[in-house]
C-alpha cells in the first residue's frame, strides 16, 4: 500500500511536524509512505518536491498574490487570521500521477500548494487530515464566526472596508463547493475538529474518523529538570512557566490573555519562558521575570530540554485543532493548563494530566494553574501525563488506525 502525503512544508510549523510524524509512523509500520512538499528540508528519498522552474516561479507569484489579496480582502480584520486562496495553477498532478499512490492524503496545503480544481482531478481515493479549519471554511484558516456553518453570503460578511465589497472568503468557499463536492474522506485530529466538520455546510455529510497525532515516545521523554534549568540559565528557586507559539502575536494563541492572567500577585515568585516568533511590543508591561527564545537549533533535542526545565505549560489558545504542545509536554511529564471547546480536550484529561479551563475565562485559568501546583496534585499529574501519552499517542497505535482507515477506503473504491 502506497500513501502519498501532500504538505506545503516538510517539517516547519505544527501541521508539517505532525504530518512528518504520521509519515514516519507509517514507515515504521512497513507502509510505503511518501511525502510531496513545496519546501523540502531533508535528504530523505521518501520526500519529493518537483522543484521545476515553473513551480518555483508560480510559488513566488502566488506568495506575491497572497499578500495583495490579503491586503484587499474585504473580510480581513484586526485579528490577523491567516488565509490561503489556492486559485492559481500549480502543475502538481503530473508528479502525483507518476508516484501512483493508492491513497492521496492531503494535509496543510495552503499557500496555493495545489488548487481545488486540481484536487478534483486526482484519480485516487483522497483523505484529508484536518490540521486547522481551512478545509471547510473560505480562505481563513480559523474562523470566529459561523459562516462555514451557514454559508458565505453578503448578509454575514464581516467587511473591514465598506467601500471595497469583494468577498474573497466567499470566493474561496465557492471554489471548494464547486470542485470538492465529490466523496472526500476526513481524518479529524480531535473531537472538536470533527464536530466543526459535521456542522460545516460543505462537508457535514462526509465520511470521517478521529485519529490523533503520533509521537516518538523513545525520543520524547523528560530530562533531569535541574540540569535542564542550568543549561538554559534559568533560576533554580522559581517555578518555571512555559508559553509556546510559532507566532506569539497570533491572537488565537492568546498571549494577550496570558498577560492578564500573570498580572496576578500570585506569580511574583514565578519565571516565564516565551518560545516563539519575535514581537517585542508584546513584552511591554509584562508582570513577571521572563526569558525569550526566538529560535532554537537542533530543534527536537533542545525543545525537550525546554519542556524538561518547565514546571507547567500554559496554552491559552482560543481555537486549537489538537494541541501538539500539550502532547509534547505530557511526554516530558509536564502538565498543561488550556481551554475547553478546543482540541486540547483530546490531549488533556481534566485534572489528570492538566486542567481544562472555561474558554477565555481569566479566573478559571488562574484557578487551574493554582490547582496544578497544589502539593497533593502536582506529582500525580506529571506522572499521569506520561502514562496517557504512552496509551493514546504511541506511533504503533496511530499507524494502525490510519492503515485501517486507508484499507477500508481502498476496498470501498474497488467495490
Amino acid at each position: 500500500m502506497r500513501i502519498l502525503h501532500l504538505s506545503y512544508h516538510e517539517n516547519s510549523g505544527g501541521a508539517a511536524i505532525a504530518t512528518n510524524r504520521i509519515h514516519k509512523s507509517l514507515l515504521k509500520a512497513n507502509v510505503d509512505s511518501l511525502m510531496y512538499v513545496q519546501n523540502k528540508q531533508s535528504n530523505s528519498e521518501k520526500i519529493f518536491t518537483s522543484g521545476s522552474k515553473i513551480e518555483i516561479f508560480l510559488d513566488r507569484l502566488n506568495m506575491f498574490c497572497q499578500r495583495k489579496l490579503h491586503k484587499f480582502n474585504a473580510n480581513v480584520n484586526s485579528q490577523k487570521i491567516s488565509k490561503s486562496y489556492n486559485i492559481l495553477p500549480t502543475f502538481k498532478l503530473k508528479l502525483i500521477k507518476k508516484l501512483n499512490p493508492d491513497i492521496v492524503n492531503l494535509h496543510w496545503i495552503g499557500n496555493n500548494f495545489i488548487n481545488f480544481k486540481e484536487i478534483s482531478k486526482i484519480e485516487k481515493p483522497i483523505v484529508w487530515t484536518l490540521h486547522d479549519m481551512w478545509p471547510y471554511c473560505g480562505s481563513e484558516h480559523y474562523s470566529y464566526n459561523e459562516r462555514y456553518i451557514n454559508g458565505y453570503s453578503k448578509y454575514n460578511s464581516f467587511r473591514r472596508n465598506k467601500n471595497f465589497t469583494f468577498d474573497f472568503d466567499k470566493l474561496v468557499w465557492l471554489q471548494k463547493k464547486k470542485y470538492l463536492s465529490f466523496n472526500l474522506n476526513f481524518v479529524a485530529t480531535s473531537k472538536w475538529q470533527e464536530n466543526n466538520l459535521k456542522k460545516s455546510l460543505l462537508f457535514k455529510s462526509s465520511n470521517s474518523t478521529i485519529i490523533h497525532y503520533p509521537i516518538n515516545l523513545m525520543e520524547w521523554k523528560k530530562k533531569d529538570k535541574k540540569i535542564s534549568k542550568e543549561k538554559l540559565k534559568l533560576p533554580v528557586n522559581k517555578k518555571i512557566l512555559l508559553f509556546i507559539s510559532e507566532r506569539i502575536d497570533n491572537p488565537i494563541k492568546g498571549f494577550d490573555f496570558l498577560k492578564n492572567v500573570i498580572s496576578d500577585k500570585y506569580f511574583k515568585n514565578f519565571f516565564l519562558i516565551i518560545l516563539g516568533g519575535k514581537n517585542r511590543e508584546l513584552f511591554n508591561n509584562l508582570n513577571i521575570d521572563f526569558k525569550f527564545i526566538e529560535k532554537i537549533n537542533n530543534k527536537t533535542e533542545n525543545l525537550i530540554e525546554i519542556y524538561s526545565a518547565a514546571d507547567l505549560l500554559l496554552a491559552p489558545s482560543k481555537l486549537e485543532s489538537f494541541g501538539i504542545v500539550a502532547q509534547e509536554a505530557a511526554c516530558c511529564s509536564v502538565p498543561t493548563v488550556a481551554f475547553d471547546k478546543t482540541g486540547f480536550e483530546d490531549t488533556i484529561s481534566h485534572k489528570q494530566n492538566g486542567y481544562i479551563a472555561k474558554n477565555s475565562d481569566v479566573s478559571d485559568f488562574l484557578k487551574g494553574i493554582k490547582w496544578c501546583f497544589e502539593e497533593e496534585n502536582y506529582n500525580k499529574i506529571c506522572k499521569k501525563g506520561r502514562e496517557i501519552a504512552e496509551e493514546k499517542f504511541n506511533e504503533k497505535k496511530i499507524a494502525h488506525e490510519y492503515v485501517s482507515f486507508y484499507k477500508n477506503l481502498i476496498q470501498k473504491n474497488k467495490n
